[in-house]
């Protein structure tokens, strides 16, 4: 996958998982945002699992989750 797609996807990741944030607004629950890194990190990268566990970390990182 060519470096700009890649990026590409990774930006698309976070600002779905920042539009999930603000939806869900207060009634987020912080036991729920694993779940939805998951979920971002999978529809965001497809078949590529490399790409997945790139999402994965920046999206934990990005909403206060320790690995």
């Amino acid at each position: 996958m060519a470096s700009a797609d890649r990026e590409s996807r990774i930006r698309q990741a976070e600002a779905q998982f920042d539009e999930e944030l603000e939806r869900a607004g207060e009634s987020i629950c912080i036991s729920s945002l694993p779940l939805l890194v998951d979920e971002v990190a999978a529809a965001a990268a497809g078949e590529d699992e490399e790409l997945a566990s790139e999402i994965e970390a920046r999206l934990r990182r990005r909403a206060g989750l320790h690995a």
